[in-house]
């Protein structure tokens, strides 16, 4: 699990010996509920999932392994618990970021917003303080991060303005703009070469108009009967693990799959909605990549990781998601997914 996450994210974690004995120990027990449906009922599921997003998206290559090694499906509860314990080692494996504190309040003040800042923003090791009367940008181009309460009427992308109230609610944002700051994030652009077999354009449906989504899973699921790449059956395990997880990932988009031993070749079908349809009680969902990928041989294996990793850049956002949508022909779509 371990080394497909980092394989997926580009990031060795592989000799994380915290990460590794505690999921050890978590993961016994998680196979023992799954395995006897006792099911867990997370509280913070809901936050985890927004909170650490691309991390929970990179888990659900998870989901396959558990099918793959112990014949079970892994529920979203439990993607979202397997989630916090791969974000705390990126964050442990986190650049450490020098940052400045501009203010022109009093000692016991600026005192505690620093520990505030500290104690909730793991990437800031060193803080600074500097008299808004004494700051001035350019000695400070060694700094990666300046906070200030105040405006400080320059134009830089390092500078990060917070309130002087700092809620939990300011120092999640405060955190993630940071994060946006250092964090060495995944740039692609284009799938690569050994991923184009996963796509064809007879396989991408543009404003499909469905009212539900087992009727949205019907119909590209017999494209991929009709076409050999699955069994008759497939639908019916890619609506099975439905009812297990919701495979709603945010911004919109959703991601089924089934069980793999139901696929003959590995493919992608997309489907950009007409309208939105409701995924689950939380979501709706006008964007689907029904998966059917394999993972039986090590080729599979790599050629699967490469789609997760690339893919996750591809539905980040929603202004990324929204380009996908604009499309309204399936060869445009096509074109753009392989250039």
């Amino acid at each position: 699990m371990i080394e497909v996450v980092s394989n997926v994210l580009d990031v060795d974690l592989t000799d994380d010996e915290r990460l590794y004995y505690g999921l050890l120990l978590h993961i016994r027990p998680t196979i023992f509920r799954l395995r006897y449906e006792k099911r867990y009922n997370n509280e913070m599921h809901d936050y985890i999932k927004n909170e650490y997003k691309q991390t929970y998206r990179v888990l659900w290559i998870i989901s396959v392994l558990f099918d793959e090694y112990y014949g079970i499906q892994v529920s979203s509860n439990e993607i979202s618990l397997i989630t916090l314990y791969i974000q705390s080692a990126l964050e442990r494996r986190e650049q450490q970021l020098k940052s400045v504190f501009v203010s022109q309040e009093g000692m016991a003040f600026n005192q505690l917003m620093i520990e505030k800042i500290k104690q909730y923003c793991s990437m800031i090791s060193e803080i600074t303080v500097i008299s808004s009367h004494d700051f001035n940008i350019h000695d400070y181009k060694d700094v990666q991060v300046i906070i200030t309460t105040i405006d400080l009427d320059v134009d830089d992308e390092r500078i990060i303005k917070v309130s002087p109230f700092l809620n939990e609610g300011s120092l999640r944002d405060l955190r993630k703009k940071i994060r946006e700051i250092g964090k060495n994030r995944i740039e692609y652009s284009v799938f690569d070469r050994i991923c184009h077999a996963f796509f064809e354009p007879d396989l991408i449906f543009t404003q499909l108009d469905v009212d539900n989504k087992e009727q949205a899973i019907e119909i590209l699921c017999n494209q991929l009967v009709r076409k050999g790449y699955v069994t008759q059956n497939y639908y019916d395990t890619v609506i099975d693990r439905e009812k297990t997880i919701s495979t709603s990932i945010g911004n919109k988009v959703a991601i089924p799959h089934g069980d793999q031993n139901q696929i003959n070749e590995g493919k992608v079908v997309i489907a950009t909605l007409k309208k939105p349809i409701e995924w689950s009680e939380e979501d709706e969902v006008d964007v689907i990549f029904l998966l059917a990928v394999r993972m039986k041989t090590g080729f599979e294996v790599k050629k699967t990781q490469l789609f997760y990793k690339q893919y996750i850049k591809l539905v980040e956002t929603d202004s990324s998601v929204d380009i996908l949508r604009k499309f309204s022909s399936s060869i445009d779509l096509y074109r753009y997914l392989i250039r």
